[in-house]
């Protein structure tokens, strides 16, 4: 077990609490991610995901993906839960096939490690670690 499984759960649980069906730490820090990029009080994945393709056209789509990417790994680094990126990045070029027609591989690491060097992407893995640390704040 993960010695700071407690931590791992405050964030997972306080993604839930937006509406997230996330199980996981990476997809919660993913879904996390793509709240707020969109702005919505409520992260059910569905809505989240209609609210970006009315946000962003293709490349911005795009480059929301790249962060969430980005943004999840940098997560579970943090906490160091075991992640494989390449996994990942397969599953991403897989998923964007039906709305891009497909992003070859070799372009995702690439993309994800630029994102992780970003301001942009600093800041919301903090906002997913703080809401982690509220959500503790507010059990005791």
């Amino acid at each position: 077990m993960n010695p700071r499984q407690t931590e791992i759960d405050a964030v997972i649980t306080a993604v839930r609490n937006m509406g997230s069906d996330a199980d996981d730490l990476r997809d919660a820090a993913h879904e996390a991610c793509h709240g707020f990029d969109c702005g919505e009080d409520n992260w059910e994945r569905e809505s989240v995901h209609r609210s970006l393709r009315k946000t962003y056209d293709n490349s911005g789509l795009l480059a929301a993906e790249f962060r969430a990417r980005a943004v999840e790994r940098m997560v579970c680094e943090h906490f160091e839960v075991k992640y494989n990126p390449e996994e990942w990045i397969f599953a991403a070029s897989l998923e964007t096939m039906r709305i891009f027609s497909g992003v070859p591989f070799n372009v995702w690491a690439p993309a994800i490690e630029n994102a992780m060097e970003t301001s942009e992407c600093k800041e919301l893995v903090e906002r997913i670690l703080n809401l982690g640390e509220d959500y503790v704040y507010e059990q005791e």
